[in-house]
């Protein structure tokens, strides 16, 4: 994710992005920003291959406790997983609006409608 972090910020400079080391981190945060009443990430970027928790667990979390809210973020799932079945099963979230695979160019990011 740090290559994806310095693409997308030179693209975008004023993007302030929050990287977290695990899904469990990730949903923490969300959780927390949630109970302050804090603004939510504009999007995820999410990588199916973490510790802890996998982006599969993430998904099932977030799309069930978070994304039935339509201010809540989409999540764009950046991977190096190559496998068929795992973009066919990460594409069936209604919160994923992408699959990309690692590495990944910024036209195809900014291709993405978020």
């Amino acid at each position: 994710m740090i290559v994806a972090d310095r693409l997308i910020r030179s693209r975008y400079p004023n993007l302030k992005p929050t990287i977290t080391g695990n899904g469990m981190q990730a949903i923490k945060l969300l959780k927390e920003k949630a109970n302050k009443g804090s603004d939510l990430p504009l999007f995820i970027l999410l990588d199916l291959l973490m510790p802890l928790m996998d982006g599969f667990d993430f998904l099932e979390i977030y799309e069930r406790d978070f994304h039935k809210n339509a201010a809540a973020p989409n999540v764009i799932v950046l991977t190096s997983s190559l496998h068929d079945i795992d973009k066919t099963k990460a594409l069936r979230y209604k919160c994923v609006k992408a699959y990309m695979i690692k590495p990944f160019n910024i036209g195809e990011f900014l291709g993405v409608r978020i």
